[in-house]
């Protein structure tokens, strides 16, 4: 039963639907039981890719939003012709 949400696990692993391991889960029997997510080493060497993109997010918002604000107001005028 390893991997699967919700079932009662000493340690395991969550697996993409493409086999990489890079989420481990630990299970502690207690009182209320707890769980704790942390990432493998796999998951850990994403962190680089996702600061560029979330810097490239982090620039590019104001303009994001200025599209999408120009385009419901384009929108809403033609709605009202």
């Amino acid at each position: 039963m390893g991997g699967r949400c919700g079932g009662p696990v000493p340690h395991s692993s969550y697996t993409t639907p493409w086999g990489t391991t890079l989420i481990s889960r630990h299970y502690f029997p207690e009182v209320p039981p707890r769980v704790e997510y942390e990432l493998t080493k796999r998951g850990a060497s994403m962190l680089p890719a996702l600061e560029g993109f979330t810097s490239w997010i982090r620039d590019n918002w104001p303009g994001i939003e200025a599209s999408r604000e120009a385009f419901d107001a384009e929108a809403k005028q033609a709605a009202a012709r």
